[in-house]
């Protein structure tokens, strides 16, 4: 296995430029206090005790799951059992944002100009892996494959363009960031669900280097969300990821190893469907960045 790039954005309360969204606050630190007693050493405490606040969809890296969504939750740890795999096969994807009003893909409420991962879009990327890796004959053929034959990925991680580090440290406050639209969540859905009766502890990543899936101001639809989770606004889900930054390197297509994201938000976990027909696909959303990504083995 290749050398592992730490590509999460991790909470760093003592830092004046933090990664922000939504206009939630800055994360911060401050030394327990009870009474007169200070927790700081330079306070004449023993030790440095300090008491973080933060909110998991703002101030760094975290994973999403279903909850997030939905009614009553369920807690990352309860989701995941022992047995699920914590390396998993991630397939590495570069897609360039596009107008909104190019595409044939809806998104309500949006506007023309709105900046959009789409559907095309990621069906253009992932055309151009397959004739790389084709030409190149490697495994991850297997990956994209257009057929149902496809081998089911553990994660996608989709590295948006241009990509530079101004990512690490942005308050996305009120910039309207590029989104996911339905068509284009549902594709990725498609290349980590589980398939339909597999009984195993298996669970489908998607990992975005964005503040979230969907538009800043969606009015609540949480489109995006919702198709991914495989989720109707009365209905059930699975899970995601969002928060990492995807460094230039390794290059796309590569095979990597998405390990558990930073700052993982028990909050927003994956939800347990009320008394469902059959187990809905198992998914999981990490925004903005994936926590780790192997470079290429072969």
């Amino acid at each position: 296995m290749g050398d592992f790039v730490d590509c999460s954005i991790a909470v760093r309360p003592a830092e004046e430029k933090q990664s922000r969204a939504f206009g939630l606050p800055n994360a911060t630190a401050a030394p327990f206090t009870a009474g007169s007693f200070v927790c700081s050493v330079s306070a004449g405490a023993s030790v440095n005790c300090p008491v973080l606040h933060t909110c998991a969809h703002s101030n760094g890296t975290h994973t999403e799951g279903a909850a997030h969504v939905l009614p009553g939750q369920r807690t990352l740890s309860e989701a995941w059992t022992p047995a699920a795999a914590p390396v998993v096969t991630a397939l590495l994807v570069s897609v360039t944002p596009r107008r909104l009003g190019d595409s044939s893909d809806q998104y309500s409420p949006g506007a023309a100009d709105d900046l959009a991962i789409t559907s095309e879009a990621v069906e253009e990327a992932l055309s151009a892996l397959r004739s790389a890796a084709a030409g190149a004959g490697s495994a991850a053929s297997s990956w994209l494959a257009e057929s149902g034959e496809r081998a089911c990925l553990g994660a996608v991680c989709l590295r948006t363009l241009p990509n530079d580090g101004a990512k690490v440290g942005r308050d996305w406050t009120g910039s309207n960031p590029a989104f996911l639209t339905g068509e284009a969540a549902l594709l990725c859905r498609a290349l980590v669900a589980p398939p339909t009766g597999d009984d195993s502890d298996s669970t489908g990543h998607l990992l975005v280097d964005l503040p979230s899936v969907d538009r800043e101001d969606d009015g609540g639809a949480l489109i995006a969300h919702r198709s991914f989770f495989g989720v109707t606004p009365a209905g059930r889900a699975s899970a995601l990821a969002s928060g990492p930054v995807l460094p230039a390197s390794p290059e796309a297509g590569a095979a990597a190893g998405a390990a558990g994201a930073a700052s993982p938000d028990d909050a927003c976990s994956a939800a347990a469907p009320a008394a469902p027909a059959a187990a809905p696909p198992r998914t999981c959303l990490a925004e903005p960045s994936p926590s780790y990504a192997s470079s290429p083995t072969r």
